[in-house]
């Protein structure tokens, strides 16, 4: 899963999509987001992001 991380590098940001709400209403902007930096601390129990490609694997 190499397009599997806990943040999403600088290299790879352009490739990062909005979160949306049911209603359409963005919730996570990609220029804006907290997974462009790594985190504080690692966790095993949540936090990926991926591809949509990865994820219907």
């Amino acid at each position: 899963m190499k397009d599997t991380g806990l943040h999403v590098p600088a290299s790879k940001a352009d490739r990062f999509a909005a979160n949306h709400t049911s209603r359409l209403m963005v919730i996570d902007h990609p220029e804006k987001s907290s997974y462009l930096k790594p985190p504080k601390m690692e966790s095993g129990g949540g936090g990926l992001v991926s591809t949509t490609y990865v994820s219907f694997r």
